[in-house]
């Protein structure tokens, strides 16, 4: 798909961009997609900061990195991760059963 789309210069409209998988979803109109980046953004702001952080980091490493790398830098990442104290906040929410409160710490 993506070589088809380079070499002739066709376009795809959003609803062909989301069934190709290349879109997270197709929205009829602005008012739409702006509700749903807001509710987007609200779902990432509940989340640990530090995970948040970690994650983009993660994304953003080459894709053609080889595996043993890609493990070390996930290992790293949890680690990191499993020392913090939005880790501690996370697992003391879940078993009070109520919503937890990240600091990024």
């Amino acid at each position: 798909m993506a070589a088809r789309l380079l070499l002739s210069g066709d376009l795809l409209s959003g609803t062909d961009a989301a069934a190709a998988g290349l879109v997270a979803a197709s929205l009829p109109d602005g008012e739409a997609a702006m509700a749903e980046a807001l509710a987007l953004a609200r779902r990432v702001a509940m989340q640990s900061p530090l995970a948040v952080r970690a994650t983009l980091r993660t994304l953003r490493q080459r894709a053609d990195a080889d595996l043993a790398r890609a493990l070390l830098r996930e290992a790293d990442a949890q680690a990191q991760s499993y020392a913090s104290a939005d880790y501690a906040e996370g697992l003391a929410a879940v078993r009070a059963k109520r919503t937890p409160s990240f600091e990024g710490a």
